[in-house]
């Protein structure tokens, strides 16, 4: 079984190795791909964005955007779309559309001779400046919505995803219910809803990987059961939860961010 290797920080997770069998998905996050085969070989990485297929050598894809990514050995940055290194992305990148294709002499100057470093946040920085960008991340958001952002990362320290809810957000940022959730919509450019959905899957993905079964941590990340989780989990990654955990192979988890 090919392992996946993956680090992790707020709001960015480092993946590296094979992915395969994925299906469409979406998820609210900007990705960042880099097609670590022989770019000799067009047969090793799958990319596709909006059901169209591309033909490159690694690629951006903008946040909630439909995509599948396939590749016998790849690196992946699930980067938060609201933190400053995804906006020093978009903004560089993407100029208003949802993807940018990696032309293989970007890459190219990295294969072999980076390849055989460890995996670890140094390999992570090799890849990022060839986008002349840091692992700097932040927030820059409307103080209200930040206190909003700090109850989040309060309630996932603790694992008690169930008792999120727009009433309790109401009454952390006094404001009515429709300001608030068109602010939040404004600022997060994602519904309120589907935004905690992402919040809880990546809380359940953590839990998981520090050991707890699917379905306690289903529990704590405010599922209903393992197979409401599985669900999302498929609908956002393209694969089941179970599909891929079991490859992961986690060098960091939590590291704070820096």
């Amino acid at each position: 079984m090919s392992l996946i290797k993956l680090l992790h920080k707020p709001g960015l997770i480092v993946m590296r190795g094979a992915l395969e069998q994925v299906n469409e998905h979406c998820h609210h996050v900007l990705q960042v791909v880099f097609n670590l085969s022989s770019q000799s070989n067009k047969n090793t990485a799958y990319f596709s964005v909006d059901s169209n297929e591309l033909n490159c050598a690694g690629v951006i894809i903008a946040p909630d955007t439909v995509h599948r990514v396939e590749a016998v050995s790849c690196l992946i940055f699930l980067i938060e779309a609201e933190s400053h290194l995804a906006k020093r992305l978009a903004k560089r990148y993407l100029d208003n559309n949802n993807f940018h294709c990696l032309s293989k002499e970007i890459i190219a100057p990295l294969i072999p001779n980076k390849l055989n470093m460890d995996f670890t946040w140094e390999f992570v920085e090799v890849f990022l400046k060839l986008l002349d960008v840091s692992t700097c991340m932040g927030r820059q958001l409307q103080p209200r919505l930040q206190k909003i952002i700090e109850w989040f990362d309060e309630i996932d320290l603790k694992g008690i995803w169930q008792e999120v809810s727009l009433s309790k957000a109401l009454d952390i940022v006094h404001l009515s219910e429709s300001r608030f959730l068109h602010l939040f919509v404004e600022e997060f450019e994602i519904t309120w809803r589907r935004y905690i959905l992402w919040r809880r899957l990546l809380a359940s993905i953590k839990y998981a990987l520090s050991g707890q079964s699917l379905t306690v941590s289903a529990q704590h990340a405010g599922f209903s059961d393992s197979a409401h989780l599985s669900r999302v989990f498929k609908e956002m990654f393209g694969m089941t939860p179970s599909s891929i955990i079991s490859k992961i192979q986690s060098e960091q988890i939590n590291q704070p961010a820096r």
